[in-house]
Formats: C-alpha cells, structure tokens, sequence
C-alpha cells in the first residue's frame, strides 16, 4: 500500500505496471500536525520480478518532507522503502516456515505453509501491505 499523499510531485511513479486492487480516503490522524488532513491509501499488486525496481523508484519518488515509507513483500523479500532509502530482508525465514507449517490433516488433506496458499505471493505477484 502506498498513502497518495507521500509521493513528492516530481518525479511521477512510472516504470513499473502496478494493479490497483482499492483506494481508501479517510482523515489523517492528529500526528504529525504538519501533514495533510486527510490519507489516500492505495492498494495494488506488481510482478514479483518488479520488486527491486518498485523500490527503487519508491525510493526517488517518497517525499522526505515527512516520514513517509512504503512497505510491500515478495514470496522471499521484505521492502521497507524510505525517501532514498530501500532495506530488504528475507520476508520468511526458512526456520521458521519449518516450525510453523503445519502436518497434513488426518484424511489426506495437503499441508499449507505458513504463508498460506491464497496470498498474493502465491499469484506470482508482489503485495503491498
């Protein structure tokens, strides 16, 4: 999710295809005092594949007026994305996909990791959350 309100006016936020899936006005919270009044939260999917470039032209487009940021994940990755800024982390660790997944159910029933089965991620594509 990206909130409209955080992206600089130049340069625009073009280069990689992004599905929109929702878009949510509501008032801003009281803090910080110096921000709009209200947030335009925006919901949408990329191509796994586009992970690296969506944070990078995150990254040139956040505005550093504030503390804006955007976060979105991959199957593997983790984005954490500041005005100029880009950290990634493995978005699951492998030991603790092992320790969480569950057994197979008694009548047959295929297992299921942690991540779940009806993720955006198992779609082949990257979500922001």
């Amino acid at each position: 999710m990206i909130i409209g309100e955080s992206l600089r006016l130049d340069p625009p936020l073009r280069g990689v295809k992004l599905v929109v899936s929702g878009i949510t006005r509501f008032p801003a919270p009281d803090e910080p005092a110096a921000g709009p009044p209200w947030w335009t939260f925006i919901e949408f999917e990329a191509e796994q594949a586009d992970g690296d470039r969506l944070a990078a032209l995150l990254a040139d487009t956040l505005d550093d007026a504030l503390p804006w940021y955007a976060s979105f994940q991959s199957a593997t990755e983790m984005y954490v994305v500041f005005a100029r800024r880009v950290f990634r982390y493995p978005s699951v660790w492998p030991s603790a996909v092992k320790r969480w997944r569950p057994t197979p159910a008694a009548s047959g029933s295929p297992s299921r990791s942690s991540t779940g089965s009806n993720s955006a991620q198992s779609l082949g594509r990257t979500s922001l959350s």
